[in-house]
């Protein structure tokens, strides 16, 4: 076969990359996933290049997957951000294909002569006059090559700042029996089983067509993805019927929750124009009071993240009359302010969720806040500047203000309701160890308020809604969404979505400006497995994946030699 051009190459791996990109937008084609990781591989034109192939690949994915980067409201640093961005999470990729390829020429070697491993991969795998590794040896490389993504996006999880964003199992979000599988292991099983079932369908497709005229052999391939597949249907079952029990029982409270969702752009939180601010603090007044109006009458209204752009003391006490007028409870963002203990003269500022109750109070009796919650992950770019310290010139190319970090749990006992919830902020739902630190066994409901308005309408809020999905799945607890521009929703502990679209309004969509009023069952916390273990299986798959990449390298170094004996 004729060598394609580099260029060919080069376009084929990106196109494979972009490919695996639809299974992440928002009308996402989640099926493309069951295809992408072994589509990659076969866009390897040799495996010297798999390396290089893999990172194109990578950048591809993730230049397509988050081009939302570009809506980001300071164009000098949308692009910039964009490309590093996709640069830097195409390394993942990278590992993936050229690890992968490394053990794969391991067990083609065991098998050939060194001079055939220097094929190119796509026709030394589709000869059916090579010889082939048996089915044994296919399979554990399917699950060495599903383990090794886990591990590479559990590291991409938690290197610098950390970015769990576009996880390949969050394709999943909605095929409830196997989302649900991350009750047991977080969404890394979800990761896996995606990952191991590309690969084991592309290896029964090529067993079939090297093996002419034997189509069982396809289906000896296939048995541990049927047997999956048959796990996940049971699973979808149990969850359904588990899901009816929870719909009809009769013994949960019941808290009716209204969220504000004012609409703003990314422009209009940041103004300076006072009239300006002045008239988006109105429209924020007029929605609240049409969402205490509603009938029946919510028991708590959720402000989201950018609702109020400059909250002061007299905002702030008008806030607390409606609360004791009606009777309702308040949750809202804001920004707060405590004098820094090393410098008594300066402030130190936080993004803050506070909390209001129904009598209108904020303020315990040691004049301190009733509840006030500090975001502890803040996100690069937008709530501070990474190295600023170092380059001080960052901040005149963005211009952002610089928020503390956290260091407590979001934890509210609601003592008039008797209800526990867990409050975060922002992207802080997509972060599984943060949520799962910031859950304890007697939360009862997940709150995220959330301000998506830095990349427009796009599907970043489409795939920051199936994070939460998978939230709510590992803690076994509903999570409440109030959003800025959208989408403002709940899901159930097993991860069903509900009132995504704005019935109320003619147009029905999920970034309208309005309110949403909807009725949450509060039932005893579920304790799953993830929630007691943690990310067991991601450690579990970097201890297997370490194992079998040390005994290969060993036996490079010291081949057993087989002892015969002469006659």
């Amino acid at each position: 076969m004729r060598k394609p051009k580099t260029t060919f190459r080069f376009f084929l791996s990106l196109a494979s990359g972009a490919i695996g990109s639809l299974a992440f937008q928002s009308e996402s084609v989640s099926g493309i996933s069951w295809f992408w990781p072994f589509l990659m591989l076969l866009s390897v034109g040799h495996p010297k290049q798999s390396w290089k192939s893999g990172y194109t690949s990578g950048f591809g994915f993730f230049s397509t997957s988050m081009y939302w980067l570009w809506y980001n409201p300071f164009p000098q640093g949308a692009i910039l951000g964009w490309f590093a961005m996709s640069l830097y999470c195409g390394l993942y990729l990278a590992a993936w294909v050229g690890i992968s390829f490394h053990v794969w020429k391991y067990l083609i070697g065991s098998r050939m002569a060194e001079e055939k491993i220097s094929k190119r991969f796509i026709p030394l795998i589709f000869q059916s006059s090579e010889k082939w590794p048996s089915f044994w040896k296919r399979l554990g490389w399917c699950i060495f090559a599903a383990s090794l993504w886990v591990v590479l996006e559990w590291f991409r999880s938690r290197v610098i700042t950390g970015l769990p964003w576009n996880l390949l199992g969050m394709t999943q979000a909605n095929v409830v029996g196997l989302a649900t599988f991350a009750k047991w292991s977080g969404m890394s099983l979800v990761s896996f089983i995606v990952c191991f079932s590309s690969l084991n369908i592309g290896m029964a497709m090529i067993s079939i067509i090297k093996s002419p005229g034997k189509p069982l052999i396809g289906v000896r391939e296939l048995s541990p993805l049927l047997i999956l597949f048959l796990g996940v249907v049971l699973n979808h079952f149990s969850q359904v019927r588990h899901e009816l029990g929870l719909s009809q029982n009769s013994d949960f409270s019941r808290l009716l929750i209204g969220c504000v969702q004012p609409g703003f752009s990314q422009h209009d939180i940041w103004t300076s124009d006072d009239k300006k601010r002045e008239e988006m603090w109105e429209h924020v007044l007029d929605l609240t009071e049409k969402a205490v109006e509603h009938e029946p009458r919510p028991d708590l209204i959720l402000w989201p993240e950018g609702a109020v752009s400059g909250m002061t003391m007299k905002r702030l006490r008008i806030v607390s009359q409606i609360a004791k007028n009606h009777g309702i409870a308040f949750i809202i963002s804001m920004t707060t302010a405590t004098r820094d203990p090393e410098n008594p003269r300066e402030f130190l500022e936080f993004n803050s969720a506070v909390f209001i109750d129904e009598n209108g109070n904020w303020m315990n009796q040691d004049n301190d806040w009733l509840f006030v919650y500090h975001k502890q992950h803040l996100v690069p770019f937008g709530e501070f500047i990474p190295l600023v310290s170092i380059f001080p010139w960052l901040s005149d190319l963005l211009p952002i203000g610089e928020f503390e970090r956290g260091t407590e749990p979001g934890l509210l006992h609601w003592k008039t309701k008797d209800i526990h919830l867990g409050i975060n902020i922002c992207f802080e739902d997509a972060m599984a160890p943060l949520i799962r630190r910031s859950t304890s066994n007697e939360t009862q409901i997940l709150v995220n308020l959330t301000n998506d308005a830095w990349f427009g309408r796009s599907s970043a809020q489409w795939q920051h809604v199936r994070a939460a999905q998978f939230r709510a799945i590992e803690m076994g607890i509903p999570i409440v969404k109030a959003a800025n521009n959208g989408i403002s929703c709940w899901a159930t502990q097993n991860g069903f979505l509900h009132n995504v679209r704005f019935d109320n309004l003619p147009e029905k969509s999920v970034y309208s400006a309005g309110y949403k009023a909807f009725t949450v069952k509060i039932g005893i916390p579920g304790q799953t497995l993830y929630k007691s273990l943690g990310d067991w299986w991601s450690i579990l798959s970097i201890g297997g994946c370490t194992f079998c990449l040390l005994a290969i390298e060993t036996s490079k170094r010291f081949p057993f030699k087989r002892l015969h004996k002469s006659n």
